[in-house]
Protein backbone atom coordinates (compact mmCIF):
# COMPACT_ATOMS: atom_id res chain seq x y z
CA UNK A 1 0.00 0.00 0.00
CA UNK A 2 3.06 2.35 0.30
CA UNK A 3 3.38 2.30 -3.37
CA UNK A 4 -0.64 3.34 -3.92
CA UNK A 5 -0.10 6.01 -1.14
CA UNK A 6 3.10 8.02 -3.00
CA UNK A 7 0.81 7.54 -6.20
CA UNK A 8 -1.84 9.05 -4.37
CA UNK A 9 0.27 11.92 -2.88
CA UNK A 10 1.92 13.06 -6.20
CA UNK A 11 -1.42 12.63 -7.88
CA UNK A 12 -3.42 15.12 -5.28
CA UNK A 13 0.09 17.32 -5.46
CA UNK A 14 0.12 17.88 -9.15
CA UNK A 15 -3.87 18.17 -9.50
CA UNK A 16 -3.68 20.94 -6.54
CA UNK A 17 -0.77 22.49 -8.55
CA UNK A 18 -2.81 22.82 -11.87
CA UNK A 19 -5.86 23.90 -10.52
CA UNK A 20 -3.91 26.92 -8.63
CA UNK A 21 -2.44 27.21 -11.84
CA UNK A 22 -5.67 27.37 -13.88
CA UNK A 23 -7.14 29.00 -11.51
CA UNK A 24 -4.91 32.10 -11.25
CA UNK A 25 -4.64 32.26 -15.20
CA UNK A 26 -8.10 31.95 -16.32
CA UNK A 27 -8.99 35.87 -15.80
CA UNK A 28 -6.07 37.01 -17.68
CA UNK A 29 -6.44 34.39 -20.49
CA UNK A 30 -7.85 35.66 -24.13
CA UNK A 31 -11.22 34.91 -25.64
CA UNK A 32 -10.82 32.95 -27.53
CA UNK A 33 -7.19 31.20 -27.21
CA UNK A 34 -5.16 29.32 -28.69
CA UNK A 35 -5.49 25.43 -28.12
CA UNK A 36 -4.36 23.41 -30.71
CA UNK A 37 -0.37 24.09 -31.95
CA UNK A 38 1.44 22.61 -35.08
CA UNK A 39 4.85 20.62 -34.65
CA UNK A 40 6.91 24.02 -34.90
CA UNK A 41 4.80 25.30 -31.60
CA UNK A 42 2.54 28.38 -33.82
CA UNK A 43 -0.96 28.07 -32.81
CA UNK A 44 -3.16 26.44 -35.28
CA UNK A 45 -6.41 26.05 -33.22
CA UNK A 46 -8.97 28.28 -30.66
CA UNK A 47 -11.31 27.52 -28.30
CA UNK A 48 -12.70 29.22 -25.71
CA UNK A 49 -11.64 29.77 -22.13
CA UNK A 50 -14.56 28.08 -21.41
CA UNK A 51 -14.55 25.08 -23.23
CA UNK A 52 -10.93 25.02 -22.65
CA UNK A 53 -10.82 24.52 -18.73
CA UNK A 54 -13.94 22.23 -19.13
CA UNK A 55 -11.94 19.93 -21.51
CA UNK A 56 -8.94 20.25 -18.55
CA UNK A 57 -11.10 19.41 -16.04
CA UNK A 58 -13.04 16.56 -17.29
CA UNK A 59 -9.35 15.58 -17.94
CA UNK A 60 -7.87 15.86 -14.94
CA UNK A 61 -11.18 14.27 -13.22
CA UNK A 62 -10.31 11.14 -15.33
CA UNK A 63 -6.64 10.17 -14.71
CA UNK A 64 -7.07 11.05 -10.81
CA UNK A 65 -10.34 8.53 -10.85
CA UNK A 66 -8.48 6.47 -12.46
CA UNK A 67 -6.23 6.41 -9.87
CA UNK A 68 -8.47 6.74 -6.61
CA UNK A 69 -10.51 3.38 -8.36
CA UNK A 70 -7.12 1.54 -9.27
CA UNK A 71 -6.92 -1.01 -5.78
CA UNK A 72 -10.66 -1.97 -6.45
CA UNK A 73 -9.89 -2.66 -9.89
CA UNK A 74 -6.72 -4.85 -9.11
CA UNK A 75 -8.51 -6.93 -6.31
CA UNK A 76 -11.21 -7.62 -8.38
CA UNK A 77 -8.71 -8.95 -10.86
CA UNK A 78 -9.53 -12.66 -12.50
CA UNK A 79 -9.19 -15.19 -9.32
CA UNK A 80 -6.64 -17.07 -11.23
CA UNK A 81 -3.71 -14.31 -10.45
CA UNK A 82 -1.91 -14.61 -7.29
CA UNK A 83 -2.15 -11.69 -4.50
CA UNK A 84 1.23 -10.81 -6.07
CA UNK A 85 0.15 -10.09 -9.45
CA UNK A 86 -2.46 -8.06 -8.28
CA UNK A 87 -0.77 -6.09 -6.27
CA UNK A 88 1.64 -5.64 -9.10
CA UNK A 89 -1.05 -4.70 -11.10
CA UNK A 90 -2.59 -1.94 -8.79
CA UNK A 91 0.86 -0.50 -8.68
CA UNK A 92 1.90 -1.01 -12.36
CA UNK A 93 -1.80 0.73 -13.17
CA UNK A 94 -1.04 3.56 -10.61
CA UNK A 95 1.89 4.53 -11.79
CA UNK A 96 0.97 4.70 -15.39
CA UNK A 97 -2.05 6.79 -14.41
CA UNK A 98 0.29 9.29 -12.22
CA UNK A 99 2.54 9.59 -15.81
CA UNK A 100 -0.46 10.56 -17.52
CA UNK A 101 -2.08 13.26 -14.92
CA UNK A 102 1.47 14.88 -15.03
CA UNK A 103 1.56 14.26 -18.73
CA UNK A 104 -2.11 16.58 -18.60
CA UNK A 105 -1.31 18.91 -16.12
CA UNK A 106 2.14 19.71 -18.05
CA UNK A 107 0.78 20.50 -21.47
CA UNK A 108 -2.11 22.64 -19.65
CA UNK A 109 0.82 24.06 -18.08
CA UNK A 110 2.82 25.06 -21.31
CA UNK A 111 -0.49 25.65 -22.91
CA UNK A 112 -1.65 28.42 -20.62
CA UNK A 113 1.88 29.84 -20.45
CA UNK A 114 1.94 30.06 -24.77
CA UNK A 115 -1.36 32.11 -24.33
CA UNK A 116 -0.11 34.04 -21.23
CA UNK A 117 3.18 35.19 -22.38
CA UNK A 118 5.43 33.61 -25.44
CA UNK A 119 2.88 32.56 -27.70
CA UNK A 120 4.04 29.79 -28.92
CA UNK A 121 3.90 25.98 -27.25
CA UNK A 122 6.94 25.37 -25.36
CA UNK A 123 9.48 23.31 -27.67
CA UNK A 124 9.93 20.28 -24.79
CA UNK A 125 6.60 19.26 -25.13
CA UNK A 126 7.21 16.99 -28.50
CA UNK A 127 9.97 15.84 -26.03
CA UNK A 128 7.80 15.53 -23.19
CA UNK A 129 5.28 13.16 -25.55
CA UNK A 130 7.79 11.34 -27.22
CA UNK A 131 8.89 10.13 -23.39
CA UNK A 132 5.54 9.35 -22.42
CA UNK A 133 4.88 7.49 -25.20
CA UNK A 134 7.95 5.75 -24.85
CA UNK A 135 6.74 4.59 -21.10
CA UNK A 136 3.37 4.03 -22.49
CA UNK A 137 5.06 1.31 -24.74
CA UNK A 138 7.45 -0.73 -22.10
CA UNK A 139 4.55 -0.24 -19.95
CA UNK A 140 2.25 -2.03 -22.20
CA UNK A 141 4.40 -4.46 -22.85
CA UNK A 142 5.39 -5.31 -19.20
CA UNK A 143 1.49 -5.65 -18.82
CA UNK A 144 0.79 -8.05 -21.35
CA UNK A 145 4.13 -10.12 -20.24
CA UNK A 146 3.14 -10.34 -17.07
CA UNK A 147 -0.58 -10.87 -17.52
CA UNK A 148 0.48 -13.51 -20.57
CA UNK A 149 3.05 -15.64 -17.64
CA UNK A 150 0.33 -15.50 -14.94
CA UNK A 151 -2.42 -17.25 -17.76
CA UNK A 152 -0.12 -19.62 -18.73
CA UNK A 153 0.88 -20.32 -15.12
CA UNK A 154 -2.77 -21.10 -14.04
Amino acid sequence: MKAYRLQLAIAVAILGLSLVECFLAYPRLPDPMASNFGGDGTPGGWSSKKSFMTIWAVSMAFWFGALLSAPLLASNARQRFDEATRLWLRDSVGWFLVASLALSATSTHWVLEANLQTGRLNSGFIWLLAVYMSYMLWWTVRLVRRVRREVRRT
